[in-house]
C-alpha cells in the first residue's frame, strides 16, 4: 500500500528538479555526442579497420572530436557555442571523406555509414550554432 501523500510526491518532485537540471536542446546535444561517439568505433563494428586504416584514423579522430564538443555542450553550452559550425563543417567532412580518403574504392556500408552519420552531425551541428546565433534551424524552436 502506498502511503505518501502529495506533499511527499511534490517534494520528491523539487529534488529531481534541482538535481537534474534540463534545458531545451539538451536531447540535440546528446545526440550530437553519441553521433560523435558512433563515428569513432564505428571502423571496428563495420570492419574496415583493417582494409582503410586512413578512414579508420579519420573516423576515430573527428568522432572523438565530436564527442568532446557534444559533452561540452551539454554540460556547459555557454562556453564552447561557438565550436557548433565547427561541429557542421565537420559533419561535411565525414560525408566526402571516404571518397576523398579512398578514391572512389569504398564499399556500400562504408558509404552509408559515414553519409548518414556525417549528415547527422550536420545538421545537429548547425541546429546548435542557430540556437545560439538566434537564428532558427529546421524549426528549432529551443
Amino acid at each position: 500500500m502506498n502511503t505518501m501523500t502529495g506533499a511527499d510526491v511534490r517534494g520528491r518532485e523539487s529534488v529531481t528538479e534541482r538535481t537534474v537540471p534540463v534545458r531545451p536542446g539538451m536531447l540535440r546535444d546528446g545526440l550530437l555526442l553519441l553521433a560523435g561517439l558512433w563515428l569513432a568505433i564505428s571502423p571496428w563494428v563495420l570492419d574496415f579497420d583493417v582494409w582503410a586504416p586512413r578512414l579508420r584514423v579519420s573516423n576515430l579522430v573527428f568522432g572523438a572530436a565530436i564527442a568532446v564538443v557534444g559533452v561540452g555542450l551539454t554540460l556547459a553550452p555557454e562556453r564552447v557555442s561557438l565550436l557548433s559550425w565547427a561541429i557542421a563543417s565537420a559533419g561535411g567532412w565525414v560525408v566526402v571523406s571516404q571518397w576523398i580518403i579512398l578514391r572512389w574504392a569504398a564499399t556500400s556500408g562504408v558509404i552509408l555509414n559515414n553519409v548518414i552519420t556525417g549528415a547527422l552531425i550536420f545538421c545537429l551541428g548547425a541546429a546548435s550554432a542557430s540556437v545560439f546565433s538566434g537564428k532558427p534551424f529546421l524549426g528549432d524552436d529551443a
